[in-house]
């Protein structure tokens, strides 16, 4: 009996083992779950804004449930309906329905439509309207020195078409900025490299990872810290006015990144040590407890039959 119990045991905790191999990624539901999609696109808008409708339908708002790097996210998020509140429109949580899938005209002006096209449709501060999505774009918006200015979201960007109003982001951040971009050496030499005022001024540290819900930072405060100098300067040497002793900046980027690769390493090993462990443990008790019911029927079996020869013999 000890033999059939070590037995089942082990051959459980091998078949863990052996499932912890197989079983490297879990499988991952359809792209599309099955949501009503009553496509309500904004026809009736474009009755008399075909302009407006025709640069929407181009934009990644109109795109915003069907881009492909939304469908993977989503699907990593298990298919959270939390993320229809922005990538589609008029959510029904208790169906599980929306009305539109994507950023239609509605998303931003609302579906009350009593008395237009008479009445104009009032649309609430740019700021107040974007920040419902763009959570993170929007504080770091609201700590820089462009809302002191009194601009918001539409001083730059086009509400219906992607892009900058102006023709590149120098020529976007000239309108304002003209006599800091050619009157500054330190701009005027990064300019002649290529480099553009966002590659500094809107600069996103590459090592901090962007959380699931892809809502990282997105660099709108605008501040030009060291990061953004020691990312390309980490083995220039800077002098303090003054001091003949000269210092390198600690911490180059790139020593670091291998630093940070060799930690995600160790803590994917260490995650897959655990994984197999995990399967082989309850893969042994698997088997164990399918070796208690053998020996149990065994029992029960050579106990009745124990049983019916002793009747048969007293006859």
């Amino acid at each position: 009996m000890l033999f059939i119990l070590l037995t089942c045991f082990l051959v459980g905790g091998f078949g863990g083992y052996v499932f912890a191999q197989d079983g490297e990624d879990p499988p991952m539901p359809p792209i599309s779950p099955n949501i009503s999609v009553d496509e309500v696109q904004p026809g009736s808008c474009g009755l008399c804004h075909l302009d407006v409708t025709d640069q929407w339908r181009v934009t990644s708002h109109a795109s915003a449930f069907i881009d492909p790097e939304f469908q993977t996210g989503w699907a990593e998020q298990e298919f959270d309906l939390s993320c229809l509140q922005c990538h589609a429109q008029g959510l029904n949580r208790s169906t599980s329905e929306v009305a539109a899938r994507g950023v239609n005209c509605t998303s931003c002006h609302g579906d009350d439509l009593m008395g237009h096209p008479e009445q104009d449709i009032s649309v609430e501060d740019a700021n107040d309207t974007c920040q419902g999505c763009h959570t993170v774009t929007s504080v770091e918006f609201a700590e820089s020195h462009h809302v002191d200015a009194g601009m918001d979201c539409l001083s730059c960007h086009y509400a219906h078409q992607d892009g900058l109003r102006g023709e590149s982001e120098i020529a976007q951040c000239s309108e304002c900025h003209a006599e800091q971009i050619t009157g500054v050496a330190t701009h005027e030499s990064h300019l002649s490299y290529g480099m553009t005022c966002g590659d500094c001024h809107g600069y996103v540290d590459p090592t901090i990872p962007v959380p699931p819900t892809g809502l990282g930072p997105t660099g709108h405060d605008f501040e030009a810290g060291l990061r953004a100098c020691v990312d390309c300067h980490e083995d220039q040497e800077t002098v303090v006015e003054g001091d003949v002793t000269a210092s390198v900046l600690d911490g180059p980027s790139a020593a670091r990144r291998a630093l940070q690769l060799e930690a995600a390493l160790d803590t994917l090993l260490i995650q897959g040590r655990n994984q197999t462990a995990l399967s082989v443990a309850q893969g042994s008790v698997g088997g164990l407890v399918v070796g208690v019911i053998a020996v149990w029927l065994l029992t029960t079996v050579f106990g009745r039959s124990a049983n019916t020869t002793g009747t048969g013999d007293e006859e």
